[in-house]
């Protein structure tokens, strides 16, 4: 009995990462865009992918609430991407509950040619693109002259 949990199990996950990523899920797949499998995706109906977008392999985006990831023409991700579009609110003096009511839902939008890179480090690498097209805390400004949104 524990084999046959085990299988069912197995297959549960092969399910999840390499058949349900589906183009036809999300809420735009446009021409020419790809998703590298294995991929990890929640809620694929808020996630946007347009012309010539790609995501690397072994990704998670894990858009939650309502709040959308989208990833507009001609962007490039490596492999291993993590993207959440939710954080939990914390209040000074109090404990987490582990509740989703407090969570603070944003939408993700990487502008039109983006490239992100796998382990990105801002000591090493001057970011090529502005804060204004990048989101999320990823983009870091000009760290040559020490300016920064």
């Amino acid at each position: 009995m524990n084999l046959l949990r085990r299988i069912k199990h197995a297959i549960g996950i092969f399910i999840h990462y390499y058949i349900k990523p589906n183009p036809s899920d999300f809420g735009y797949f446009g021409r020419n865009a790809s998703l590298g499998i294995p991929a990890d995706l929640k809620n694929p109906q808020n996630i946007y992918l347009y012309d010539f977008a790609r995501i690397g392999c072994r990704s998670t985006i894990m858009t939650m609430g309502n709040s959308k990831f989208i990833m507009k023409r001609g962007c490039l991700t490596a492999e291993g991407l993590v993207v959440v579009t939710s954080n939990h609110y914390q209040r000074i003096g109090e404990f987490l509950d582990g509740g989703n009511e407090d969570n603070l839902y944003r939408d993700i939008i990487v502008e039109e040619d983006v490239w992100i890179g796998i382990n990105w480090s801002r000591s090493y690498y001057r970011c090529w693109s502005c804060c204004k097209r990048i989101h999320t805390s990823l983009c870091c400004g000009d760290w040559k002259s020490g300016k920064s949104d």
